[in-house]
């Protein structure tokens, strides 16, 4: 590290002591990342303000002043924590920088970085340090923690292991030893685990260990699911006793496992009707007993361990009431058919069957019955469009409304899935904000949109404000009355009911006009090459919109002259999205089914 170069921030101060007279230290006779952290403490310091405080392994030493990092006999008792809470402590000239667990003294490292330092993480790539002409640190003490035990987002950054330490998010990938480790499922599994578990060709002369979809009382017949696929037949005492035994095959495949899924397969209809099924009462009731006895078998032998059930289409709701939930057992919801126009507890979220979806009302019904009868409530959540990843996604305040819910409601754990390749719409910017509400759910709308104005000023450069007046105008035309959208929705419409089949109705003249110029006006300030090429991919998103939004128009009912423009626009855009290696949906790049004579949302070549 150079560090004669200009520093960002000149005369920073402890309790009105130089930085230049600390030291750090740790304590080395005890394991963990204490000493990692002693040294990336160190270099970000040194990177801001010029000064190189020395690390001292040992604790006999007798500085001054020092920054005391992790467990020791210097820092404070904080074993009455809840897990990964940060204790930073300023006082008599030293810093304490401590916390619960493995993680919670890396994560105060980080937290004083940020916070008093002026530090920013906002991209794997980017990390800045905000300017100052002198910061003088009051003594005081700063204790946090967190609502989310288990913080995960598949938006693309959230699964590097170097940036997500310093962003808190500790699940849904493999994080080092250096910066306190992950919480993840075992065998990374997290979901529609049954078919890991049971498959139906595997027992051919069993079919009586596989539901029965129809059962006695069926007025219809059910569709079956596709093959590997099968739901279990969960009353059958050889399927609790070869799922058991599988169950603990995994525990112990692993070194400290914590949670564990036993998880439906992924079909919306397809569990056991037959008679011992059906007198166990709800789905939902069913398929808790079944997991319940799992747990009990293991939780002497596992007691740290999380039994986790997957709450998921017809087993959404909570169990019927007398239907206990051990404190070992979970239940991790899927959110499947809410809208995305609107938060979980809008009163005005009426849904819309057009779409499939409904009223959010339900969902947040769901989510706070389960609440009421576990202390391990999982929630995963969709902040995208996986059909249409190119999509204006209009759900910035949505998801800030939603964590603020989730807090409410008592969730523990939360998965914000998103776009895990790399972007064509604010899939970055998504992910920053994703895990600072990961971390702080409860956070004010002010200080959310602080931390957007900061990514985007850091990230695309002085024409940051355009963008943030385009993001203004997108959710301004995207949350009129009676729209509501999920995450299989096109973005602009051309069915019956553009109200509902688009994110931003394709009408909307307002969003075109101004989108365009404000998108131009950005483009227009920025020449660095870097912060231009970040800005031309999201502005591809808005293009998508317009082509969907004008195909019918301009091509469909317009002359030759039109037509031939139409198509020169749309080749340009998928030379745009193939130059820049953005997917175009899940799974999916361009080109595919690109035909500029059809309308866009058709050319993944999937149906709706």
């Amino acid at each position: 590290m150079d560090t004669r170069r200009p520093c960002p921030v000149k005369n920073f101060k402890i309790a009105g002591i130089p930085i230049e007279q600390y030291h750090i230290c740790y304590d080395r006779m005890i394991p963990g990342a204490y000493g990692h952290m002693a040294h990336v403490l160190q270099r970000y310091i040194a990177f801001a303000t010029g000064a190189i405080c020395p690390i001292h392994r040992g604790m006999w030493m007798k500085d001054t002043h020092e920054l005391i990092i992790g467990p020791c006999s210097k820092n404070p008792d904080v074993s009455e924590l809840s897990e990964d809470s940060t204790y930073i402590e300023i006082k008599d000239g030293n810093v304490h920088l401590t916390g619960s667990g493995r993680r919670g003294p890396v994560y105060a490292v980080f937290t004083f970085l940020e916070d008093f330092l002026g530090w920013r993480f906002f991209t794997p790539s980017l990390e800045v340090c905000n300017p100052s002409d002198g910061i003088d640190i009051p003594e005081g003490k700063h204790v946090f923690s967190p609502q989310f035990i288990f913080r995960q987002t598949s938006w693309l950054g959230g699964y590097d292991s170097n940036w997500a330490p310093k962003r808190k998010i500790n699940a849904g990938l493999a994080i080092s030893h250096n910066y306190g480790g992950a919480i993840n499922y075992v065998k990374g599994h997290g979901c529609h685990t049954f078919d890991d578990f049971m498959l139906k060709r595997d027992y051919p002369d069993h079919p009586e260990y596989f539901a029965d979809i129809n059962g006695e009382d069926a007025q219809g017949e059910n569709t079956p699911p596709i093959e590997g696929q099968e739901e279990l037949c969960l009353t059958h005492p050889e399927v609790l006793r070869i799922c058991t035994e599988k169950v603990g095959e995994w525990l112990r495949s692993e070194p400290n496992p914590r949670l564990i899924s036993i998880s439906q397969n992924d079909n919306s209809n397809g569990y056991c009707r037959c008679k011992n099924c059906r007198a166990q009462g709800t789905p939902t009731d069913n398929y808790l007993k079944f997991v319940t006895k799992i747990a009990d078998h293991y939780k002497d032998e596992f007691p740290d361990v999380t039994f986790e059930m997957l709450a998921y289409h017809y087993t959404q709701t909570p169990p019927s009431k007398g239907v206990k939930v051990p404190d070992n057992v979970g239940a991790r919801l899927c959110l499947i058919r809410v809208c995305h126009a609107h938060s979980f507890d809008d009163p005005n979220c009426h849904g819309h069957m057009f779409c499939g979806i409904d009223p959010n009302q339900k969902a947040a019904a769901n989510v706070r019955g389960w609440g009421k009868v576990s202390k391990n409530v999982s929630v995963w959540d969709y902040t995208t469009d996986f059909a249409f990843y190119m999509a204006p996604q209009a759900n910035f305040e949505v998801m800030r409304k939603n964590c603020a819910f989730h807090k409410k409601a008592g969730t523990r754990r939360l998965f914000l899935q998103g776009n895990s390749d790399l972007s064509g719409e604010f899939g970055e910017l998504r992910c920053y904000l994703a895990s600072k509400l990961l971390w702080n759910p409860g956070m004010k709308k002010a200080e959310y949109y602080r931390h957007m104005d900061e990514f985007l000023a850091a990230y695309y450069g002085r024409g940051w404000r355009h963008i943030r007046s385009y993001i203004n105008l997108m959710e301004k035309a995207a949350h009129v009355e009676g729209n509501h959208f999920g995450f299989y929705v096109p973005p602009a419409g051309q069915y019956s009911n553009p109200k509902c089949d688009s994110m931003i109705p394709r009408d909307d003249r307002e969003f075109m006009e101004k989108g365009a110029e404000l998108w131009r006006k950005a483009l227009r300030v920025t020449k660095d090459s870097v912060l231009r090429e970040r800005m031309e991919r999201s502005y591809l998103s808005f293009r998508y919109w317009t082509l969907c939004a004008t195909w019918r128009e301009r091509w469909e009912e317009g002359d030759e002259a039109s037509k031939t423009a139409y198509e020169r626009d749309a080749t340009e855009f998928k030379d745009d999205v193939i130059s820049h290696r953005v997917a175009f949906a899940e799974g999916l790049y361009l080109p595919h089914a690109f035909d500029p004579t059809k309308p866009p949302h058709t050319w993944t070549g999937r149906p709706l």
